[in-house]
């Protein structure tokens, strides 16, 4: 990335993206019906950052997070699939820029919410449990789409490490449902289950990233603000610390529209 950034002819607003497979594919793929890849590729992932299913990421980001010992480096991810080119979701990255796992794209639209830079109107569908799965089709699943959302981080230190309490608030629009539910009465009790089903994705991913001793969310912006000389004394190990963080999450949603037709 040296000469990106020490040619001031080369612009730092390009997409950072991370290819599933051979370079080359993606860099010579050329559909007859879209245009040039560079044009493509930029599109697409700027759609799918709006989205919230993906991180836009620019040169000049990637330089500050792989500078930043507080956070850890997050670009986009794409993939060739019997001849597309595809939109897979995210790259997690460590702070030496090494790839260390994905995330696909509810994953990675929890990320931005626990980031704080998810757009309202994002998609997310859970099993509900309880509901008797019938037939061909899972028929037990219910989707809604996030209105305004509130992500709250609270930075302590305990027992020898750090611990964050993560709270998440939101009112959700429920856009799908295969199964028999009263909703007028029962619209608390699907606001809680799914809000259960939600937490416990938020704390797959947050194992996922503690096994692979990485930060892309950035705890470390509120260990450093919150608890300085605490992270000053580990900074130069955050992610080895980040790996042994104690992490408690709560989500709370209710459900504020079921549409027009029952």
């Amino acid at each position: 990335m040296d000469v990106t950034f020490r040619d001031p002819r080369n612009t730092i607003t390009g997409r950072m993206v991370a290819v599933d497979g051979p370079v080359s594919e993606a860099i010579r793929y050329q559909a007859k019906d879209l245009p040039p890849i560079a044009v493509f590729l930029r599109g697409m992932i700027d759609s799918g950052s709006m989205r919230s299913i993906t991180v836009k990421t620019t040169a000049q980001d990637f330089h500050r997070q792989v500078n930043d010992r507080a956070v850890t480096p997050v670009i986009s991810e794409v993939k060739i699939k019997d001849g597309k080119l595809l939109l897979t979701g995210t790259a997690l990255l460590a702070s030496n820029g090494r790839y260390k796992a994905s995330l696909g794209y509810q994953e990675s639209v929890l990320l931005q919410m626990l980031r704080g830079v998810a757009n309202p109107g994002v998609s997310l569908t859970y099993a509900v449990p309880g509901v008797e799965k019938r037939g061909p089709f899972a028929m037990d699943r219910a989707s809604f789409s996030v209105g305004t959302y509130k992500t709250k981080i609270k930075t302590s230190y305990e027992n020898g490490r750090f611990r964050f309490d993560i709270r998440v608030k939101s009112i959700v629009n429920l856009t799908e449902n295969l199964f028999e539910f009263d909703l007028m009465q029962d619209h608390k009790e699907l606001g809680d289950k799914l809000g259960e089903q939600m937490k416990l994705q938020i704390e797959k991913m947050l194992k996922k990233i503690q096994k692979h001793k990485i930060d892309p969310v950035g705890f470390g912006l509120y260990a450093r603000a919150f608890e300085y000389s605490r992270f000053k004394a580990v900074q130069d190990e955050w992610e080895e610390e980040i790996s042994r963080a104690e992490f408690n999450v709560s989500v709370q949603l209710r459900v504020g529209a079921m549409g027009q037709v029952k």
